[in-house]
């Protein structure tokens, strides 16, 4: 019982270590993608309106 628990706790903080590491290695490469998605809809949604006023 308890190597089973202490084998299940060595398991999650390895698979936090590792998702941490993936995250760090990829959140500035997401967050501009994020960015850019953010920005091409905001560009977007402002052509659509001004389109909509116009007509």
């Amino acid at each position: 019982m308890a190597l089973s628990i202490s084998s299940i706790i060595i398991g999650a903080v390895i698979i936090y270590l590792v998702s941490m590491i993936i995250i760090h290695k990829f959140f500035e490469k997401i967050f501009k993608m994020l960015f850019f998605i953010i920005s091409a809809l905001l560009v977007l949604a402002a052509i659509y309106f001004i389109f909509l006023k116009g007509a």
